[in-house]
């Protein structure tokens, strides 16, 4: 026998090990469901967070239109004179 060879049952029970392995790291995967739910929401709300801070310091920036403001309308045409 060669020094270094591995007998068929060896072999055999290396592959049932990987197997087990990789049949536990699934679960593992599976099993942390509600922490990437969790971590999907938290981070959605805070990108929501940093897009309002965004918005509310660029407001200055707007430049108003130029010419005369009309006072906006407080009742359809329909509704007759008031």
């Amino acid at each position: 026998m060669v020094l270094g060879s591995k007998t068929a049952a060896d072999r055999e029970e290396g592959a049932i090990r990987r197997l087990i392995t990789e049949i536990d790291s699934l679960d593992s995967w599976r099993d942390r469901v509600g922490k990437r739910i969790l971590v999907l929401f938290f981070s959605t709300f805070a990108g929501a967070l940093c897009l309002l801070v965004w918005a509310v310091t660029h407001t200055g920036n707007l430049v108003k239109p130029p010419g005369p403001r009309v006072p906006g309308v407080l009742h359809s045409a329909r509704s007759g004179t008031r």
